[in-house]
């Protein structure tokens, strides 16, 4: 569901000024990489407090990492870098990063024809989980995700035009659906090896996010959507500083030997609510700004 959120956030914020490929590329790497480069100092705290940094780091990592390749190895092959420091949810950042670089070139063909560019993406992404599953490997694997984000990508666009029912948007759950069934193919081949291990692992976020946008995309979206207005301040500011939240709660709350009793536990989560507004929120604020 992260990623039909992104797809979301993404389409509606930028699909009228992606045109313009060097601002937007400007604009993509200024909200990840400062951010995250502070998270890994904050891992590296942490590992370093816990006495295991110099038994878990790796240049390598650390590289792989920047250059956002990482998955989590004990998940699924084909992994090329683990997440740095053994912050497991940034595993999911590495497939964000290719959707916003994947994101143009899709919205050239989106701009000549919808259609055809859902079935494109559609199609390209049934073939690269086809070529993982055939040879594992990390970028066809985030290429069959790309029609993930794509819904919701598309589910924005819908909405845009004034339509909310889960029928504007039959040819992107055809590949959704489409998809869902290569993966369960996958199961059926290589055999159940756990709920969240390959190739289930892959089969339950597809159904998952294509059952979902069926299930609210429409009366029942709009009444929930409707109830949580009535927090829309709340929201927003877990939405200004979410991304924080992300990075920096895995190391600060789960991985530092200090969380681990109450007291800690309250100390570290303060601590993640202040690098999460300090790093996010604020250091967003004073950074250059990036073409608009």
């Amino acid at each position: 569901m992260f990623f039909v959120l992104s797809g979301v956030v993404i389409f509606l914020n930028e699909y009228n000024r992606v045109s313009g490929l060097w601002a937007y590329c400007l604009r993509r790497l200024r909200r990840i990489y400062p951010p995250l480069i502070v998270s890994f100092f904050v891992s590296a705290l942490v590992a370093l407090d816990n006495g295991e940094l110099f038994s878990k780091f790796s240049a390598a990592n650390l590289l792989g990492n920047l250059a956002s390749l990482q998955d989590i190895r004990g998940l699924k092959p084909g992994v090329w870098v683990d997440p740095f420091l053994g912050n497991s949810p940034l595993w999911s950042l590495s497939y964000e990063v290719a959707f916003y670089a994947i994101f143009p070139a899709v919205m050239i063909i989106w701009r000549r024809s919808p259609v055809l560019s859902s079935h494109v993406v559609g199609a390209i992404s049934c073939l690269a989980y086809i070529s993982y599953v055939a040879a594992p490997n990390h970028l066809s694997l985030v290429v069959a995700y790309f029609q993930v984000w794509w819904l919701g990508a598309m589910a924005v666009a819908q909405a845009l035009k004034g339509y909310r029912t889960a029928a504007s948007l039959k040819v992107e759950l055809f590949w959704s659906f489409a998809l869902c069934g290569l993966a369960a193919a996958a199961v059926a081949i290589a055999g159940y090896k756990g709920f969240g291990y390959y190739p289930f692992l892959q089969f339950r976020h597809f159904f998952l996010a294509t059952v979902v946008v069926c299930a609210l995309f429409g009366p029942a979206g709009l009444f929930l959507a409707a109830g949580a207005a009535r927090w829309a301040g709340a929201w927003a500011f877990i939405s200004s500083i979410s991304y924080g939240l992300y990075i920096f709660h895995y190391p600060l709350v789960v991985q530092w030997k200090r969380a681990h009793s109450f007291a800690g536990l309250l100390f570290a989560g303060s601590m993640l609510l202040v690098c999460a507004w300090a790093f996010d929120r604020q250091l967003n604020r004073v950074l250059p700004k990036a073409p608009a």
